[in-house]
């Protein structure tokens, strides 16, 4: 990020100003400006929940002891350090730690909102998901409902594993996990390749991969009218499938 950079630069002029080198570190105001600023402008567009944290780095007050109703410059925030009145070099190497320690939150809580708009952008991709899948389970529990016959309860169980298999492969591809063969024979990774690669990034657990599993060979079956299907195992795949989709967002 960009920013970082400048909030590295900030910290390097400051330390110059701090060791009494006033031309080398001319700059120092412009570029804190610049930093302060468009970090503003970033955290602000994204509606980042720090951004009162950030702003306190900058500038901030506390109330004057000596008059309750007036404030008083915090003297250890990034504005003070580079806009005090006091220009002796010994009152800048005593403010100089805690404008560098200002310039490192204020950066880390940068950091913090592209992290925050990662995850604000992957929960949005994944509650949609859900909704469409939660949705396509009703519909197979529906199916269910209306007839014994063998063919409504395999269409039921097909509708099902489609549910199943497109959710996780959604929050694979928006949590960025490749999904890898683990057969050199297989033409395309299946979805039991997409659980082993789930689990092994630490997006599902063991117990939750196994039963994936299960649940998704359950709903195969249904789409093979050579395979056994129990109507038991059916209402199994649409509940616990829909609790599934619901869990790992």
């Amino acid at each position: 990020m960009e920013l970082d950079g400048l909030g590295v630069e900030v910290i390097r002029l400051g330390q110059l100003l701090a060791d009494g080198k006033w031309i080398e570190a001319s700059g120092l105001k412009d570029k804190a400006e610049e930093w302060y600023r468009g970090g503003r402008a970033l955290l602000e567009r994204e509606n980042f929940s720090g951004l009162a944290d950030f702003d306190f780095c900058y500038r901030a007050h506390y109330p004057d002891p000596l008059d309750k109703n007036k404030t008083t410059v915090d003297w250890s925030c990034i504005w003070a350090y580079i806009y005090s009145p006091l220009t002796t070099q010994q009152h800048f190497q005593i403010q100089f730690p805690y404008f560098a320690q200002k310039i490192a939150k204020g950066t880390a809580l940068l950091r913090s909102c592209v992290s925050e708009v990662k995850s604000r952008e992957l929960s949005i991709l994944g509650e949609l998901s859900f909704v469409v899948a939660a949705d396509e389970f009703e519909t197979a529990h529906n199916l269910l409902q209306s007839s014994r016959e063998e063919t409504i309860i395999r269409a039921s169980g097909v509708i099902a594993r489609v549910a199943l298999e497109r959710h996780f492969r959604t929050v694979a591809q928006e949590r960025n996990v490749t999904i890898i063969k683990n057969s050199a024979t297989k033409a395309h990774p299946d979805f039991t390749d997409m659980t082993l690669s789930l689990k092994k990034a630490d997006v599902i657990t063991e117990v939750q991969r196994a039963r994936l599993d299960m649940l998704y060979r359950i709903g195969n079956n249904c789409a093979h009218p050579k395979e056994v299907v129990n109507r038991n195992d059916v209402e199994d795949l649409i509940r616990d499938g829909k609790s599934f989709v619901a869990l790992v967002v």
